[in-house]
């Protein structure tokens, strides 16, 4: 179904649209994808996944994420923008790989600078590396909460912001 020149709109009665390229999957109640220029916008039980970046050397994953696995998220929307490399969830986001959990109202990826901000009730479970390790070698997770999280990979810093104040790790 073409929802307008240039837009082609999946939906389905029954079975869930599913879309994959060389960078995501979709699944979700509804998908619209946009070819000039290249979007995706997905609504109703989105169920997406950042697939490894080692064949793609235009993007690049922030540093708490692994390159070579894949990063699962969870959401009631998103919208996938290809040529600026940014997907961004909104509703009861949950993004998931490994050990690392992030759940927020909404999480924007930027994958041409590797910068992930989530805002709105934010729960992180991150592991940070450490220079003192436990007794069976394995970095403890970190667990915080705030209203926002950011995370610059050019520098490295993640910036947990709550109403009152600001903490830079």
């Amino acid at each position: 179904l073409f929802r307008s020149k240039g837009t082609l709109g999946l939906s389905g009665a029954g079975s869930t649209p599913h879309l994959d390229n060389d960078a995501i999957t979709i699944d979700a109640n509804a998908i619209d994808v946009t070819l000039n220029p290249r979007t995706m916008t997905a609504a109703g039980g989105v169920r997406s996944t950042l697939l490894p970046a080692t064949t793609r050397s235009d993007t690049r994953r922030p540093a708490l994420l692994a390159d070579k696995d894949p990063v699962n998220i969870i959401s009631d929307s998103m919208v996938y923008d290809e040529n600026a490399h940014t997907v961004a969830y909104t509703g009861k986001v949950k993004l998931l790989q490994g050990d690392t959990t992030i759940q927020a109202a909404t999480l924007t990826l930027d994958e041409s600078k590797g910068n992930l901000v989530a805002n709105g009730k934010v729960i992180t479970n991150l592991m940070i590396a450490s220079h003192q390790e436990t007794p069976a070698g394995k970095s403890k997770p970190t667990l915080a909460r705030a209203e926002q999280f950011a995370y610059a990979d050019q520098t490295r810093t993640a910036t947990y912001t709550t109403k009152d104040r600001k903490s830079t790790r």
